[in-house]
């Protein structure tokens, strides 16, 4: 309930924020819509807002911009509208053109038999970077490596199973594979197993002191969501005693090193006063002035 409260708020803000022509808020307004958080799902209004981000050069929106004109999201499919903001962001010195040709080194890799590459090859085809997007091809390469003990692939395989990519959805087996790349030392599947223990996914337990301690294991060795996740445990004493400092301290760590999620808590600890003095002032100012910090660097 407290996490739905914190998306609804968000988008508040952001759309407050966005009103008053505050780019970065806009862009993250569109995302709202787009996945419908905080709010109700709303394409074409996502469209619309990543599309007078992109009128402003932001290089980020105007990659989300060629996304949804490739795929259609919010507006008429047209590829070749697409094509002319991806060679601009391209041409204004993104990774995207380097895709094209890393695809081609991967796929090279893959069949001259480096099992490593296959993950990240069936990242590609997932995700539809340098080639089509094609979801069972991806899930094929990626239980292909896992066969043969790779284990950043199991990690992958995991995923599929759980989001139902290239196969049918599975719970209990994005479990299993999760667990074993997560006791191999796989930082992401430590987070979603994490995941798993704390909302009861793919198991009958529901442990919050798992998912605690999985979070923060994930978190010590860097990944951010985990840190996030950690705050949000601290905060409301879950696997854990309660303890705001603690929380407010791992929101502080996450956000400075972007997360956006974080960016948000913190300035609602900032706002109630949780595990830090009371400072309304800084509660949007703080919010805008990380997003807009976040997205220049992405």
């Amino acid at each position: 309930m407290g996490t739905e409260n914190n998306k609804i708020r968000a988008f508040k803000l952001y759309k407050k924020a966005a009103d008053r022509d505050h780019i970065p808020s806009i862009i993250m307004l569109a995302r709202c819509y787009q996945e419908g958080i905080g709010a109700e799902k709303n394409e074409i209004e996502a469209f619309e807002l990543y599309n007078k981000a992109a009128k402003k050069n932001y290089l980020y929106s105007m990659d989300k911009l060629g996304y949804c004109y490739q795929h259609g999201i919010g507006t008429e499919k047209n590829e070749i509208e697409a094509f002319k903001l991806y060679k601009a962001v391209s041409d204004a010195g993104s990774n995207i053109s380097i895709n094209n040709l890393a695809f081609r080194h991967y796929k090279a890799a893959v069949e001259g038999g480096h099992i490593a590459a296959n993950n990240n090859l069936g990242y590609y085809y997932q995700h539809g970077i340098g080639i089509g997007k094609n979801e069972i091809e991806a899930f094929e390469l990626y239980e292909e490596a896992a066969e043969k003990g790779h284990i950043d692939s199991m990690d992958s395989l995991g995923y599929c199973y759980r989001y139902g990519i290239g196969t049918e959805k599975d719970e209990t087996k994005a479990f299993e594979f999760y667990k074993k790349a997560a006791d191999k030392g796989n930082i992401n599947s430590m987070f979603s197993l994490g995941e798993c223990y704390h909302y009861k996914i793919g198991t009958d337990e529901r442990s919050g002191s798992k998912a605690f301690e999985l979070y923060k294991r994930a978190a010590e060795i860097g990944h951010t969501d985990a840190l996030y996740q950690v705050g949000t445990c601290y905060q409301y004493g879950l696997g854990t005693e309660k303890n705001e400092i603690k929380a407010f301290e791992s929101y502080k760590e996450a956000a400075e090193k972007g997360h956006c999620d974080s960016i948000f808590s913190l300035g609602c600890c900032y706002q109630k006063g949780t595990g830090t003095e009371k400072n309304e002032v800084k509660d949007l100012n703080y919010i805008k002035k990380e997003l807009k910090r976040v997205i220049v660097i992405q």
